[in-house]
Order: C-alpha cells, then sequence, then structure tokens
C-alpha cells in the first residue's frame, strides 16, 4: 500500500531567505555521534534543541558535507533523532513503541541557480514501511524576491500485502 501527499506552496520571501530559514531549523547538534551502522549514542541535546520551530527534534549530525568545484553544488547529509510522536494508544503495537526516530536528510544547494533539492527518510521501521519525502526549492519566475516550494511525500507499507484494486 502506497500513500502519496504532495504540496505546493508560495514563500512571498527571497530563495536565500527561505533556504537559510530551512538550513537554520537543522542546525548541526555535535553531541549527537554516529556509534555505528545508524546506531546512536548522545549526551543530552545542546541548546539549540529542542528549539520553538522543531519541537520533536533533539539533535541532528551533519555526516557528510562536500562541494562540488565546478558547479559549486553544496551537498549534505544529515542524520536527526527526534522524539517518537505516535500517539501512546498506537504504541501498544511492540514495533512502535520506541522512544527514538531517526530521520535522514540529504540536500542539494545550487545558490547560482537558486534551486535547492532535498530527500528526507525515516530510518526507523524500514523493515515495515518506507517514508520519502523529496522536496525542492527554486526562486519564483514570477517574482526574484519570491521562492517556490513542492514537495511529495510518500509512505509505503512493507507489511500491508498487496493491494488489488477494487472490482
Amino acid at each position: 500500500m502506497v500513500i502519496t501527499l504532495e504540496v505546493r506552496k508560495l514563500y512571498k520571501y527571497p530563495f536565500e531567505r527561505v533556504v537559510e530559514m530551512h538550513l537554520n531549523k537543522w542546525l548541526p547538534d555535535p553531541v549527537l555521534e554516529v556509534a555505528c551502522a545508524f546506531r546512536f549514542s548522545f549526551q543530552p541535546a545542546s541548546q539549540s534543541y529542542p528549539c520553538p520551530l522543531e519541537k520533536h527534534i533533539r539533535g541532528i549530525k551533519t555526516v557528510e558535507e562536500k562541494t562540488d568545484c565546478k558547479s559549486g553544488i553544496i551537498y549534505r547529509r544529515k542524520i536527526a533523532i527526534c522524539n517518537n510522536v505516535v500517539p501512546k494508544i498506537l504504541r501498544k503495537i511492540n514495533i512502535l513503541n520506541v522512544n527514538d526516530i531517526y530521520m535522514e536528510e540529504e540536500s542539494w544547494l545550487d545558490m547560482k541557480q537558486k534551486i535547492m533539492n532535498i530527500k528526507s527518510r525515516c530510518l526507523t521501521w524500514t523493515q515495515y514501511a518506507s517514508l520519502n519525502e523529496v522536496s525542492f526549492f527554486k526562486e519564483s519566475g514570477e517574482n526574484p524576491d519570491w521562492t517556490e516550494f513542492y514537495q511529495t511525500r510518500q509512505c509505503s507499507c512493507n507489511w500491508c500485502g498487496e493491494t488489488k484494486p477494487a472490482v
């Protein structure tokens, strides 16, 4: 079973400002450390988390960052540790009863063309479901002081079995 949600939004702010706001909610947290193969150990979150904009994020670690010398595109890969926001009634299901949810975000920022692509995915429960998000920011063709935002979210359940059309 696959569920897809598409979002489009026009921010009446310049591209640089919108990108800055997105990147600042994903501030690096030096206390979040990768122990091995997406198993994490970390100390209490720094003062940047939780913050009013992202109250469920407890810490973030940039695990890779590089700039392409020719294009100037900045690639970043980050891992976030988040509170489990699954309702308590559903946490009676053992697989949903975890304290932490891990998210991965990859981004490609091209300041020359004023485009940012982002891929996000949940690293928790991957044996049961795939939770993915693809986002795209670009300077508006209508007004250079505005930014267009497109996002597709998709949830695919591995344990629901094969879905067949209704007859």
